[in-house]
């Protein structure tokens, strides 16, 4: 968990936003379903909300509002992790997506060094 907040907090978001802790939570929980494919509508979002007794769309507008700020203030890092050029700002999913990928990929590449 603690690299996942760093990699946030990279891209230039505290965690005085309540997204921060949110989208950090979507993150790992991505990484615990490597293999499978994930629903952040139906799965993550009614996850997150449970265990902060929220409601689901408080959970993604939360998000919403990091990726907007992490976007605003670094995208081309965020450009970077993603491999690819990007002409808006990413979506939550995609958000959540780049950065379970980048996470990923970054400890494949510790073990097999």
């Amino acid at each position: 968990m603690e690299a996942v907040y760093g990699l946030i907090r990279s891209l230039g978001i505290s965690n005085r936003y309540k997204g921060f802790q949110y989208l950090g939570e979507a993150v790992n929980l991505v990484m615990e379903m490597a293999d499978c494919s994930f629903m952040v509508t139906k799965e993550i979002y009614p996850t997150l909300a449970r265990k902060y007794s929220v409601k689901p769309e408080t959970i993604e507008q939360n998000i919403r509002t990091v990726v907007g700020q992490c976007w605003e203030k670094n995208h081309s890092r965020i450009e970077q992790m993603a491999g690819y050029k990007m002409y808006s700002r990413p979506t939550n999913t995609e958000m959540i997506e780049i950065l379970a990928f980048y996470l990923s990929h970054m400890n494949r590449k510790v073990s097999i060094a």
